[in-house]
Formats: C-alpha cells, structure tokens, sequence
C-alpha cells in the first residue's frame, strides 16, 4: 500500500517536470521496447536507408511513405493514410500534430495501427478515427489538455531516449502514467463529439468528420489490402479498373450506412455502424504497416534471441483479424472484394478455414430446390448464403446470411442454426441484422415446398418474421421484411425504416468456410444416399397387391398417409392407375450434367415417381419414345412487335443434327401445363417453371436471367428419359401452340 502511494507521488512530481515532448519521446522509447531485437533491427534499418535529413533531424516525406507501403494511386489513399500517420505520430498530444514521421512517431504509428505494444493500451478505433478526421484540432485539445493537467499527473522526466537500458523502475512510471492517458481517452476527442442540439454543439465546439470522399478512399484500400491475399490465386489484379469498380460499389455501401451529412461522417455515426457492421475495419491496416518491420538488407550476422518471438498483433476471434480463406474460383457475387467485404463482420475463426468451397451457383447448377438439396444439404461446416436480384424501381439488392453451424436439413416444422447466425445486406448499403438475446430462434429452415429462409419459421407456421430474409422455392422471388420487434430473432436497425421489399432474384448461391475434411464428409454422405436410392429403386413389384403395400408403408396411400390430403389432390387416382397395364416405379429422371452436379436421390415426396405408361408413345416399336435430343440450348431473344420475346431453340439430336424453332414465353407455360395433365406426378420432379413480370418484361437483365431458367427447364424436359420422347413434347416441338 505504501509502495504505491510512493510510485504515484513519484509520477506527480515527474509529471510537473515532464515536457509534452519528452513525455512523446518516452512513449517511443516504449513503443520500440515492445518490439522484438530484430523487428527494431529491421524498423531503423528500413527508416535510415529512405529517410530525409534536415537540421540534423531525420524523416519520412509524403512520397517515401507512398511509394514505400506502394499505395496506388487509383486509391486516393495515398495522402490520406500519410496524413494519419502524421497525427498519430504526435500521440498522445494532438495539438502537436501534424508531426515530422520521425523514427520515434513512426514507431506509435506501427503500435497504434499492429495492436503490437503493451505501452499503448485499449480500443483505438475511435483515435483511427480521428487521424482522418477534420477539425481545428488545436481549439478542442487545448481545453483537453488543460483539463488533464490541472487533475492527472502523467510521466517523469529522468528518461533518456538515447539510453534503452533504463531501470525497471522508469519503465513502471511510464507504463502508469500511460495507463492514466488510457482511461482519459487522451487522444480521442470523438468521445466529446456526441451532442444532438444545437446548443450542445456549440458548447463543444465543432464535430470532427472524415468527409464522405476522403472515407470512401480509405474504404477502398483497405478492401482492396485485404483482397490481395486471396485474389491472387485467380489471377485478379485488385486494383485495376474492373475490380476498381466494385471496391467503389462496396465503399459507397458502406459510406450508406454510415449516415453521412452534407459535410461527411462524424464519430457517432462511424461508432454505431462499426460496432454493428464493420467490427474489423481498421484490422486490414495491420498487415500494411508490418511491413516497415520486415527489411531485405537485414545483416546475415543478426541472430535471435531466444525470446524473440513476434508480439501478436490483434487479437484473434474478431471479425477482419487474419489472412481471408483462398478463393479459387470468383462468381458474380464471390469476389476477392465481397470476400474482404463480409470479413469486416464475420468471425476470424470461420474466415480462417484456407479455401471457400463452391457448394452452390443458382446460374449455373440450376434455380430450384432440389438441386440446391443436393449441393448444399449435409455439408457439416459453416456457410454463407449469398442472393441478388432486381426490385421493381431496377434497384440492385443484395442480402446474404451466414450460418456458423452446420449440416443443413431438410426443416418442415422447425428451424436450425445458432446465435451466431448473422442476416446482412451488402448493397446497396452495407448493413448486418445479428441475433437478438430473445428468446426467439428461428435462424433459418430449408424445404423443397417452401424454399429457404431466415428469421422466421418454415411457411407451414403461417408466421412472419419481424426481420427475415425467405427465397421462394423456385428461387424466383426473395422476400426481405424489417420490422422494430424486440421479440424477434434478429436485431432490427434504429435507422432504417419499417416495410417489405421484394426483388426478382438473379442469383443464389452458397459457399463453404469449412475445411477439406467436411467437404469429403459432404461427399460420402451424399454418396451413401445415392445408394440407398438405387437400392430402393431396384425392388422388384410383381403385383398389384405388392405395389399398393408400397405405396402404402411410403405414406402415399392407405391409413399410413402423413399428410391430411386425398389421392386425388396430389395428382393420382389409384384405383385407375394401380390396375393400368404398364404401371410401375421409374428411374430417376435425368438432369443436365454438370461439374458439381449430383444426382437427385429425391424427385419427388416418399423417393417413389408414378409414371403413367398409357401413353402410345412409350410402346411405339418405332422408338417414338426415345428422348429426341442430346443438348439443349436457348439463344437469340427478340421482341417481336413490341408485345412478347421469343427465344431461339436449338437442339442436337444423339446423331449430333441440329433442329431449331423458336418460341414464346406463353409456348413454353403451355408445355409446362400439357405435362401436369398428362405426368401430374413425375412433373414434380422438374425444377420450378419460370415466373413472369409485367414491369421487367423488356429489360435486357431480366430477359436474360428468364432466358437461362427457361433453357434450365426445358433441358431437363427433354432430356429427361421418360418425357423427352413423349408425344405431348415431340407434338409441343413441331407444333405452333397459341
């Protein structure tokens, strides 16, 4: 006890003693000190060899700063990353900035932004902040230093900055008068830049802001430098014009949701969407300024030491801490710049897992469910769904939302998932929706029958989520509500305003954060199902009272039936079709192949597809039940007459002839409808049709996402085994339907 009231009086008497700039200088000392031997070693080797000397002081000018951490120009960053260096380089005296980027300020510098000293201590987002901010700094911190003087004693004057072997004692004082300079928030006037009225702002004086360029120019190096580690195995120069281009995109997404004036964005409105959206923000910066500790003229002869082990840097587990996972492929939503983008909120720890696994592309492996089952279902680790698409103004909306916990399930009366679920929107405003501490836990379902969604129950409920996010099962449509409940599952946002917005889906997809090890749990899984199917599928029905007890023990028909509706209503009459000729279970039907595809070990409810068999073409002895095409394409939209697209068709037969007609949207709903009549049960199995819009008829965008789904659908028509030789489809082929 008494040794420490000793320690504090001998901190006030050196605290009167101590100039601002000794007390700069001591802070240095321990920034240094921080360091292991050879990154001090590495840091005043790489500052002498590009240094400036005037009047016998050494430092770094604007260009040697820029070209050294080699911050493109195309950035805008250059200027504005120099001039915080500048300011923080003054810490903890504000009102000294700018300062020369002396080796002693250049060593705060590194500390600030690495989190690597233990002499500068806290959350230092808010003195990021304000490094970048606007504002006659020397009006507010002279009263704050005032303030601090008359009632904090901080550090003594006996430490010399030439001398790096001072005693622990010294050490100690400055360790506490820093401390002090912590809990006071010496360096963050954005704490006192919190007044609503008027008259408070006048009293405290004028609120520093980071103009709404300056913030956008920061924003997109920053991306930018966390995109490089994972661009680079797909050959993506970061900052060249296209990828530019969406670093611009997603700046401006996220400047939106910083509720910027006129003027720029102030303290307040950067504080409350950092906390909510962008938690890892200045973490990127980290990795550039390690790089004044690392030189390539470092003497052969420099050893460690046994202790010399790198201080880490932040703290792991945060959001944007760590290199990102490699992305292997890019898409049209997962790029190196929407990857760095979700690592300002998602957890370290689930962005840390080396590689993304491409589970699931709507574009390319089909929009409908049961393609989706089969890409994404039983995939044990964590995952990001990501879904695009047009609303009715043409306003380009993206939402996403990722899962901690895995596998996916099929869910028809519950949901799955965790607290650490997070529902976000990434454009046109960067905005996340966490998990509220209700009681509340509808994360996310997954139905063939109901599509997918997220903050509300599966539809069977009839209940409405407060703030969810539900696809439609054919992927058509995507439904986002934002409602102020405090009971519901995630967290609503103060500014934004209540209602529902839904938006024309163009893409969906979802990707992996696991490891290799649950990508192949993935895959003998599947491969297990896919067995089990054929087994099922090879049972052999000799009669009529072996298939009724099928059809029973599969819940279809009989007392053993789940569901609450009739035979009839789900398209069979089994007193008629049990006694046709040719009745029995089928094959699976045959989808388009392709790279990631696996075959679909469900078609329709209970694994057991009715065919109706009556129909002459499956007994023709002329082949006319043979599927008539190979490969199916749909090219060449035009709108004719201003009233309807039609859509050049293209099939290659199996002896490889082409044969084209071209048809409307209305030909296409008429095929779809023929075949419900006449295969009311294996239709089923077919990805959902197309739906239409009256407002976007005409748009280049949506003509073509219609264009692709259409070709999706009719590839899985024709060439289905069963339906591509019909006569409804060769009848619907030669034939003008109006």
């Amino acid at each position: 006890m008494g040794q420490h009231n000793g320690s504090e009086a001998k901190s006030a008497a050196a605290a009167q003693k101590a100039s601002p700039e000794q007390l700069s200088k001591n802070l240095a000392v321990a920034c240094l000190k921080s360091l292991t031997s050879l990154e001090a070693y590495c840091l005043k080797d790489v500052f002498t060899s590009l240094a400036d000397t005037e009047d016998g002081m050494m430092y770094w000018t604007e260009d040697t700063f820029i070209k050294f951490l080699e911050i493109p120009d195309s950035t805008g960053a250059g200027s504005l990353l120099f001039k915080s260096a500048s300011y923080l380089a003054a810490f903890p005296y504000p009102n000294m900035a700018p300062a020369p980027l002396s080796l002693e300020g250049l060593a705060k510098v590194i500390a600030i932004y690495t989190g690597r000293s233990t002499a500068i201590k806290g959350d230092l987002s808010k003195t990021i902040f304000s490094s970048f901010a606007v504002i006659d700094r020397g009006q507010i911190f002279d009263r704050d230093e005032e303030k601090k003087h008359a009632g904090v004693t901080l550090l003594h004057e006996d430490s010399d900055d030439e001398n790096e072997d001072d005693d622990d004692d010294d050490d100690d004082d400055d360790l506490q008068a820093l401390e002090a300079l912590d809990e006071l928030g010496a360096f963050s006037f954005a704490d006192a830049q919190t007044a609503t009225t008027d008259a408070d702002k006048k009293d405290k004086g004028p609120v520093p802001r980071i103009p709404t360029a300056d913030m956008r120019n920061i924003l997109i190096y920053i991306l930018g430098t966390s995109a490089i580690t994972t661009s680079t195995s797909i050959g993506v120069e970061v900052f060249g014009k296209d990828q530019m281009r969406r670093l611009g995109d997603i700046a401006d997404a996220m400047v939106a949701g910083m509720r910027p004036n006129s003027v720029g964005i102030d303290w307040a409105g950067f504080k409350a969407w950092m906390e909510r959206s962008g938690k890892g923000v200045w973490k990127p910066l980290s990795g550039v300024f390690d790089k004044f500790l690392y030189s390539k003229k470092v003497a052969s002869g420099v050893t460690l030491e046994a202790s010399d082990k790198p201080l880490p840097g932040p703290k792991p587990g945060g959001p944007g801490g760590g290199r990102l996972p490699k992305l292997e492929e890019a898409t049209e939503l997962m790029t190196p710049a929407s990857l760095a983008q979700m690592g300002m909120f998602i957890p370290t720890e689930s962005m840390s897992s080396g590689v993304l696994h491409k589970l699931y592309v709507g574009s390319s492996d089909g929009f409908s469910s049961g393609m989706y089952e089969n890409k994404v279902l039983k995939y044990p680790g964590s995952t990001v769904l990501l879904v695009s698409g047009e609303d009715a103004k043409g306003e380009v909306l993206t939402f996403g939302c990722f899962l901690g916990m895995g596998p996916w399930r099929v869910t028809m009366k519950d949901n799955f998932g965790d607290r650490n679920t997070i529902l976000f929107q990434l454009g046109p405003v960067h905005e996340t929706f966490p998990t509220t501490p209700s009681s509340m836990t509808h994360y996310a379902y997954f139905a063939r029958t109901d599509g997918v969604g997220f903050g509300r129950p599966p539809p069977s409920k009839k209940l409405l989520g407060s703030v969810s996010l539900t696809l439609s099962p054919g992927f058509e449509t995507a439904t986002f509500r934002h409602f102020h409940d405090h009971t519901s599952t995630f967290s609503p946002s103060t500014h934004r305003a209540d209602g529902e917005t839904v938006f024309d889906i163009t893409e969906v997809e979802v990707w992996g954060l696991g490891t290799a090890k649950d990508q192949e749990e993935q895959r003998k899984a599947w491969e297990w199902e896919v067995k089990e199917a054929e087994r099922r599928q090879n049972v052999n029905v000799k009669d009529f009272a072996q298939e009724r007890a099928l059809l029973e023990m599969a819940g279809l028909v009989g007392g053993n039936r789940s569901g609450g509706s009739s035979d009839n209503e789900n398209g069979l009459d089994v007193d008629e079709d049990l006694t046709s000729p040719g009745f029995m279970s089928s094959s699976l039907p045959a989808l388009p192949t392709h790279s990631h595809a696996r075959p679909d070990p469900d078609p329709c409810p209970d694994m057991i597809a009715i065919i109706d068999h009556s129909d002459p073409s499956f007994s023709d002895p002329t082949g006319a039940g043979e599927p008539f095409a190979q490969h199916v394409t749909l090219t060449d939209p035009q709108i004719v007459g201003g009233k309807y697209v039609a859509y050049l068709c293209t099939v290659t037969t199996p002896q490889g002839t082409e044969i084209q007609c071209r048809k409307r949207y209305s030909e296409f709903r008429a095929l779809e409808g023929m075949l419900k009549v006449s295969y009311p049960v294996i239709v089923r199995s077919l990805p959902r049709f197309p739906g239409k819009s009256v407002v976007q008829k005409f748009r280049a965008e949506f003509v073509d996402r219609r264009r692709r789904r259409l070709e999706f659908w009719l590839s899985c028509v024709l060439l289905h085994p069963n339906l591509g030789g019909s006569t409804v489809v060769r009848k619907w082929w030669t034939e003008q339907v109006e």
